[in-house]
């Protein structure tokens, strides 16, 4: 977009059983649940998160991780971390931080 704004598709269904912050945004009774009860489509703002970060973790929780390009340094794999953990997204902030973030740790200089 000629904003600069980045847009993720994701299902609905599988945010709200990754995440209760989700669940409680699109369940509810904030805006996004009724818009999202009435057009079955809803677009939520995530103003002040690290894109590169929430896209990774949007689509490994979506499993869209064919060609997933994964995080190789220690800053990127934290970002995602802290991303993963602001919408306590349990799945990918244990992949991250089970998986990851050592291998992250032990492959830098």
């Amino acid at each position: 977009d000629k904003t600069g704004t980045k847009y993720f598709l994701a299902q609905s269904a599988i945010l709200r059983i990754v995440s209760p912050y989700f669940s409680m945004l699109l369940c509810g009774h904030f805006k996004e649940a009724t818009q999202l009860r009435r057009t079955s489509r809803v677009e939520i703002k995530l103003e002040e998160d690290d894109l590169k970060a929430m896209e990774f973790i949007l689509r490994m929780i979506n499993h869209n991780n064919r060609d997933l390009d994964y995080p190789s340094k220690v800053e990127e794999n934290a970002s995602i971390a802290i991303q993963a953990d602001k919408y306590d997204c349990v799945p990918p902030r244990k992949y991250e931080l089970a998986y990851r973030l050592p291998t992250a740790l032990i492959s830098e200089p």
